[in-house]
């Protein structure tokens, strides 16, 4: 793992269960839903309703307990000496990451879509491309950075993101960008020390899995020896 990725991982914190204060409402809200009578129908639907809420919050929240998070998503802006992200997060569906800046926004488009609470620790970066396109504005209407992973995903690492999708909104891959490129066929990234992170809102990612990318050849080599 790269000295980034470790500083990235030593971040990480055991995630501490809110199951005592679900229960404490739960309780609360099932000794008051009992007390209603039928004058109060609407109500006690509502109420029913929250209760159901709060009994899935509560399984999520046993579950969540399993993984560590990172509260702190400060590493998202570090940069390297380009001004570019050193830490990019990978959708399951792409192996590509891309900012484009242009000459007529300061708010261009970042790939994959991103929920805005991760997004804007990425648009000092489509600034910055959009007033290097300002500067260039005769030679360059817009700026596009992207960088490419390849390889392979092991197979236990494949099955935690499947059990991961059922329990987080959003998957994402976080890697270090080492390789950035201003074209339209991005450089593959050659020393992947990719980790799993899942996403349910806020300021917080959660650490599913850590590992090393089997690089496509080595794999096929393996494959035809056998």
């Amino acid at each position: 793992m790269t000295i980034t990725m470790d500083r990235v991982v030593a971040l990480v914190e055991p995630t501490r269960p809110t199951i005592v204060n679900i229960d404490a409402e739960i309780k609360r809200l099932d000794k008051l839903h009992k007390e209603m009578i039928g004058f109060e129908e609407i109500a006690s639907d509502k109420v029913s309703a929250r209760l159901k809420e709060l009994r899935l919050e509560k399984i999520a929240s046993e579950t969540l307990t399993e993984y560590r998070r990172f509260v702190n998503l400060s590493f998202l802006s570090w940069r390297d000496k380009n001004r570019y992200p050193k830490l990019v997060l990978f959708s399951l569906d792409s192996p590509t990451f891309s900012i484009r800046g242009t000459d007529w926004s300061w708010d261009d488009r970042i790939t994959p879509e991103l929920p805005e609470e991760l997004r804007k620790y990425y648009t000092d970066v489509t600034r910055y491309l959009s007033q290097r396109c300002r500067v260039f504005f005769s030679t360059k209407s817009e700026i596009r950075i992207s960088c490419l992973y390849s390889g392979v995903i092991p197979p236990e690492t494949r099955k935690k993101i499947e059990q991961a999708k059922s329990i987080f909104k959003r998957v994402f891959i976080l890697a270090e960008a080492t390789k950035w490129t201003e074209t339209s066929t991005p450089k593959p990234i050659l020393d992947p020390d990719p980790i799993v992170v899942g996403w349910n809102g806020g300021d917080t990612l959660y650490m599913i899995d850590k590992f090393d990318l089997t690089p496509v050849e080595k794999l096929l080599a393996v494959e035809f020896t056998e």
